[in-house]
């Protein structure tokens, strides 16, 4: 029974988010005075996407203390890119480990050159943007942390339907149960083919859409994400991604992938805390 009451009460501030969303386009405009997301988002004036990505494979150096321990993933790092296209304000949004943390902060704050300022309503505004930067170890996925003894099992055919929550930990405890730590990240696969990456924030109970779009299951193992907009990883915007997965059990999945300009796979395992059937939720690409 209390699992059923939490997915239920889980279920109910989700939709009290997304609602509240649909109704105020997300709260735009931060206090002090810096948008969230405008018509039209600032552009980095040296290549765009494709020029930061450069920067930073060329920029980013793996901390020594980092490699020894076998730490890697996605540090974000958000900052201001103000009307006269300078950059300021940096911080480390999500991060990973402090020596990490620190590099990529390091590597964003020395981002050349200026940037072509976002505009609202024609107006150029100061916008928070935000930048994945990525580390990995050569020979290692993203499931680093996960268990090595989590296997796909072939037999299962279930439905990707569902609101999915990330797993941090996964470990076989036998029979079919398992000992599961999850972070912060959902992803919502509605029956009606949208996807919605949702960011949750313990601290102040705030929940932000991070990306939205659409998504068809082409075979029995794979299927394309199409992104409308993304927050956290700009260069997926407008992009057909391909994703492998396979069930380790009918609510664990496991998701493979590589990111525009990465050069690595990644992987990640993802556990279904809400089950099929899951209305579109009213939120309409033009209000992300």
């Amino acid at each position: 029974m209390k699992k059923v009451t939490f997915s239920f009460l889980l279920l109910v501030w989700i939709c009290n988010s997304i609602q509240m969303f649909a109704q105020k386009k997300m709260v735009q405009v931060r206090e002090d005075g810096v948008y969230m997301y405008v018509d039209q988002m600032p552009v980095y004036s040296q290549g765009g996407q494709e020029g930061i990505m450069k920067y930073l494979t060329e920029t980013v150096k793996y901390p020594t203390v980092a490699q020894e321990k076998g730490v890697s993933g996605n540090v974000l790092v958000q900052f201001v890119v103000k009307k006269n296209g300078r950059i300021s304000d940096f911080k480390v949004v999500r991060g990973v480990d402090p020596s990490l943390d620190e590099e990529a902060l390091r590597v964003v704050k020395g981002i050349p050159g200026k940037w072509i300022p976002g505009r609202e309503k024609g107006k150029e505004v100061p916008v928070a943007y935000t930048i994945p930067v990525s580390f990995r170890l050569a020979g290692k996925s993203q499931s680093a942390s996960l268990s090595n003894s989590v296997t796909v099992n072939k037999n299962i055919k279930a439905p990707l339907e569902g609101i999915w929550q990330i797993c941090t930990r996964v470990k076989p405890l036998g029979y079919g149960k398992f000992d599961i730590q999850t972070g912060p990240y959902l992803k919502i696969l509605s029956s009606d083919k949208n996807l919605f990456n949702m960011h949750l924030s313990i601290m102040n109970g705030r929940s932000v859409i991070t990306a939205m779009g659409t998504y068809d299951q082409t075979s029995d193992n794979t299927y394309v994400e199409k992104i409308f907009k993304s927050v956290t990883d700009p260069e997926l915007t407008g992009t057909d991604s391909k994703l492998e997965f396979g069930f380790i059990s009918e609510n664990l999945l496991e998701v493979s992938f590589r990111l525009p300009g990465r050069p690595v796979d990644s992987k990640e395992v993802w556990v279904r805390i809400i089950q099929p059937n899951l209305k579109q939720p009213e939120i309409l690409p033009q209000t992300f």
